[in-house]
């Protein structure tokens, strides 16, 4: 009987420390989920706890992930499981993706000395082979140079440019690009501060100030 008690006694035990985990993990979870404006359930609660646990340690795929399409009608719910805490779902997408080199390409304008202040990080530039090439200015060198490359999309070549945010004295090469390739829609990925670094130069007027002219010489 007294064994019996003593089993009782620490099932009762382990459960009480299971709903004051549960309990503790809604707290933080629903702060989280305040702050970051996203829905809080169970299902986020017990993700957070796996995503806490392997946040240490991401698995970096050898292979791409192999992601099955996301449908239009569920493309908010994903989007909004990837932003929950702190954008860790996108985080570790990015992080599994590989790491590739292409030996048969080269970076030799972007490594070019007239155009290396052109570009907002040492270790991020534009192949010579798919790089989106300005119109050059006579006299002036690497005048045909910005950090930006062609991208393939599902039907068509050349039919995107991904480019780094423009900083303050790549603005007017941003502008030319835009007006040189006929482009129509511009999406930033990025605020122009995160973490108290800039991220991008703020390449648009306000409303009120007006209409702003770039002249195509001036680089």
């Amino acid at each position: 009987m007294t064994l019996s008690r003593c089993v009782v006694c620490v099932i009762v035990f382990l459960l009480l420390l299971v709903l004051i985990a549960i309990y503790l993990l809604q707290r933080y979870t629903k702060k989280v989920a305040e702050n970051q404006n996203v829905e809080m359930t169970l299902r986020n609660s017990l993700r957070h706890i796996c995503r806490t646990l392997r946040r240490s340690h991401i698995p970096v795929a050898s292979n791409p992930p192999d992601m099955a399409p996301i449908t239009r009608s569920e493309i908010v719910m994903e989007y909004d499981e990837r932003h929950f805490d702190s954008d860790y779902g996108f985080q570790q997408e990015f992080e599994q993706l590989v790491n590739e080199h292409f030996p048969d390409r080269s970076t030799k304008a972007s490594e070019a000395r007239e155009n290396q202040h052109k570009n907002r990080y040492p270790d991020i530039k534009a192949y010579d082979q798919t790089r989106v090439r300005l119109t050059p200015v006579d006299g002036v060198p690497g005048s045909d140079y910005i950090n930006a490359n062609f991208v393939l999309g599902y039907k068509e070549l050349k039919k995107f440019i991904c480019a780094q945010g423009p900083m303050e004295h790549t603005v007017n090469d941003f502008w030319r690009m835009i007006w040189e390739q006929h482009l129509e829609i511009v999406i930033m990925l990025t605020n122009l501060e995160e973490y108290s670094k800039i991220k991008c130069a703020k390449y648009w007027p306000e409303q009120e100030e007006g209409d702003k002219t770039t002249e195509t010489c001036e680089l």
